[in-house]
């Protein structure tokens, strides 16, 4: 019941946030302004993801007040996500930090992480059922490349309205549910805590009539909500109390990690810089099939929680792990097969500029 308070005020909290610091957009220049590859007519505030960050951490401090949070290496992740706090916050205020800079950043905050927390991936687990797999001495760059992914992965997917909330919230539900079933009462209050924000998030970015205040996530928000997916999924699949198989926390994560390797390797393939935007995600292609923002976000959404529910059903029912190992390698081999094709089909490297979004155009990813 506690718990259940804690997401009601981290709901709260993050609805009172985000009108307090809507007036304060413009004078920190947090604003998204319209242009060519804009969908929206006026300037929208960039405060969605500090709202919800301050909400989570303010949340967070008040239930401790009542009962201890021993949310997993706190004072290591509340340094790491105030660092990426600073980083979002000048790459939303339009400094002058280009991708290979703003990723170099991330990855010494990934390594301050893995350096100083206990959050390290050791175990993979029997993925190819020859026995456990371990990443020995690379686990410090293992765990900070694959943080530095899921972290960016959670930024590249948010290139519509509510996306990446909706896609976050689906990653929440599976953890939520397996920390219920495993005893894990911190991390479930932290999935309470931080999916009542992002649901009073959406309230205020899901496009729908006679909505007074906007607001969009920003680089603040997408890397905060990656970075602490990616903790809370590495502490439940490497603590010796609890037996969530890596390659389940892939499946959780599917959709995003998905999109971002494929992505990635089809720019290579072109001969593109992988960190430079371009208009070659998943929802960029629904988008060019005619769907609108909020079909584009609850369909990629209903495919994250799909995605989910194979990892979460599989450890339920005692599937081994190289055969949820093998299904997500033929699934990863599928989508980028598939989207290969796509590119040749739709001639997607030559794609204009300009490309409409149902009766507007589509926002480009924030990146």
């Amino acid at each position: 019941m506690l718990e259940f308070w804690a997401g009601i005020a981290g709901f709260s909290i993050t609805a009172i946030t985000i009108r307090l610091l809507n007036p304060l957009a413009r004078p920190l220049h947090l604003l998204d302004v319209p242009g060519p590859r804009k969908h929206h007519a006026a300037p929208v505030p960039l405060t969605g993801g500090l709202a919800i960050l301050v909400a989570f951490l303010a949340t967070a401090a008040l239930f401790t007040l009542v009962r201890p949070l021993h949310f997993p290496e706190w004072p290591p992740y509340l340094l790491c996500v105030s660092l990426l706090a600073v980083v979002g916050i000048a790459d939303d205020a339009g400094a002058a930090i280009g991708p290979g800079v703003r990723t170099f950043l991330q990855m010494g905050i990934a390594t301050v992480a893995a350096l100083t927390a206990h959050v390290i991936l050791i175990r993979l687990g029997d993925l190819w059922g020859d026995g456990p797999v371990t990443t020995g001495s690379f686990a410090i760059p293992f765990t900070v490349l694959s943080i530095l992914g899921v972290t960016n992965s959670m930024n590249l997917i948010d290139g519509s309205d509510g996306l990446a909330g909706l896609v976050s919230l689906a990653a929440l539900f599976w953890i939520g549910l397996f920390a219920e079933a495993t005893g894990q009462v911190d991390i479930r209050a932290a999935v309470l805590i931080l999916g009542g924000g992002l649901v009073a998030f959406l309230a205020h970015n899901l496009e729908y009539p006679k909505r007074r205040i906007r607001v969009f996530l920003g680089s603040t928000g997408t890397t905060f909500l990656g970075f602490t997916l990616a903790w809370m999924l590495i502490h439940l699949s490497q603590s010796p109390k609890v037996a969530l198989p890596p390659i389940v926390a892939v499946w959780i994560m599917g959709l995003p990690i998905l999109d971002t390797v494929s992505v990635m390797l089809r720019r290579i393939l072109r001969g593109r810089n992988p960190l430079h935007g371009g208009r070659d995600h998943l929802h960029h292609l629904l988008a060019q099939l005619g769907l609108g923002s909020r079909s584009i976000a609850f369909l990629e959404a209903t495919l994250a929680l799909g995605f989910g529910s194979v990892g979460y059903l599989g450890w339920a029912f005692r599937t081994p792990v190289p055969l949820l190992t093998l299904g997500f390698v033929v699934l990863a081999l599928v989508y980028f097969t598939g989207f290969v094709l796509l590119d040749r089909k739709l001639g997607w490297a030559e794609w204009p500029e300009r490309m409409l979004f149902g009766k507007r155009e589509l926002e480009d990813e924030n990146e």
